[in-house]
């Protein structure tokens, strides 16, 4: 059996390998789809001044960048702190324009956050918690870092609700998007890797329960494009 760090380590390569192209192939791999669905997901986020938002897991930061521009008139004296294991990732992030004042950069695994307790407002992990070795850690590491009154929000793949629309996508994951991955990155095994760690996932019923016995409260989950990406959303209460 793979070991936690050999396990994290395989996955940081992979990472690693494909952060050149990893916003290309989101496109491409979702025909654009994962644009509208990150953008539910802020939609979903309510900022207002003095605001931390920690975004985790946070890739090439099209998550932060698009909640500043969306919100940059009224995150006065506000952080926008963005958190990858991968540095390669983080380098990608920080090829983007922003302001010193308000982006803050970490180099960590959502499993160990180097920031206070009780400190963001709101807590982000796009397309990521499938990656960490120990979800249950990981959930349990958001809540201590979310403020009372903070809001958690993930979006994740799901599993799909509809029979013949499954059918469809497994056909299409399988045959298409790892062979899509090998011509745009020319690394197959990464998406291969992609579609084993979705289809690993729990269904959405059993992950919001981990998520709630963390100590969340109230929220629910959101089931997207018939359950193939759903957002879950919880408060620390």
């Amino acid at each position: 059996m793979e070991s936690k760090n050999s396990k994290q380590e395989s996955i940081n390569h992979i990472f690693s390998n494909i952060s050149g192209k990893y916003d290309l192939m989101n496109d491409l791999m979702t025909f654009g789809l994962q644009r509208t669905w990150k953008q539910i997901m802020i939609n979903n986020i309510v900022p207002r001044k003095n605001f931390h938002l920690l975004d985790m897991a946070c890739g090439t930061g099209d998550i932060s960048f698009s909640f500043f521009e969306r919100n940059k008139k009224i995150l006065h004296n506000s952080k926008l702190t963005l958190c990858d294991i991968n540095i390669d990732m983080l380098r990608m992030a920080r090829r983007r324009k922003f302001d010193d004042n308000i982006f803050d950069w970490i180099c960590a695994n959502a499993e160990n956050i180097p920031i206070e307790t009780d400190l963001v407002d709101a807590y982000t992990i796009s397309f990521g918690l499938r990656n960490v070795t120990n979800v249950d850690a990981a959930l349990q590491e958001a809540y201590r870092v979310i403020k009372p009154g903070g809001k958690f929000l993930c979006l994740e793949f799901g599993k799909v609700d509809s029979e013949l629309l499954g059918k469809l996508y497994s056909i299409y994951s399988k045959k298409f998007i790892p062979t899509l991955g090998k011509l745009v990155t020319g690394n197959r095994g990464a998406y291969e890797y992609l579609i084993n760690s979705i289809n690993e996932l729990p269904h959405q019923t059993t992950l919001f329960k981990k998520i709630k016995k963390c100590g969340f409260k109230k929220g629910n989950f959101i089931n997207l494009f018939s359950g193939i990406v759903v957002l879950y959303y919880a408060w620390k209460i």
